[in-house]
């Protein structure tokens, strides 16, 4: 359900939060530990650090870690970052949003579900307590 990216993406914060939540990783050893292709999760950190749910910085000490001084990053911020379709406003089966006003023939049903699905990873945050740690 998750795309590639978005999965890359939460198995590398769980990573940060479990190994080190305060220090800079390297983000080689994050791909190491994480079995991730490294450019890939370099372009995938930059992301996140855009949007603020990592930092980075430079030289000798550098690396990513987990943003400070902010809460726990939500499931649905992640997918937010990285604009995994599960939580755009497009339509299931069309390629653009639809709603009561202008429903598909799955909107009705599936509405419903989608809205029990992102309060679900709105709730959920990547703390290792909400990740059944």
């Amino acid at each position: 359900m998750l795309t590639a990216q978005t999965k890359y993406a939460l198995r590398a914060l769980i990573h940060l939060q479990r190994a080190n939540p305060e220090g800079y990783l390297r983000v080689e050893e994050v791909a190491e530990h994480t079995d991730l292709p490294a450019p890939f999760l370099s372009k995938i950190l930059k992301t996140l650090t855009k949007e603020g749910v990592v930092e980075s910085r430079r030289g000798k000490n550098g690396g990513v870690r987990l943003a400070s001084g902010r809460k726990a990053a939500s499931l649905y911020e992640v997918c937010q970052a990285m604009q995994d379709p599960l939580v755009r406003e497009e339509c299931l089966l069309l390629k653009k949003a639809c709603d009561a006003k202008a429903p598909c023939p799955f909107h009705g049903r599936w509405d419903a579900t989608k809205q029990k699905f992102l309060r679900f990873l709105k709730a959920t945050t990547l703390s290792s307590s909400s990740l059944g740690d």
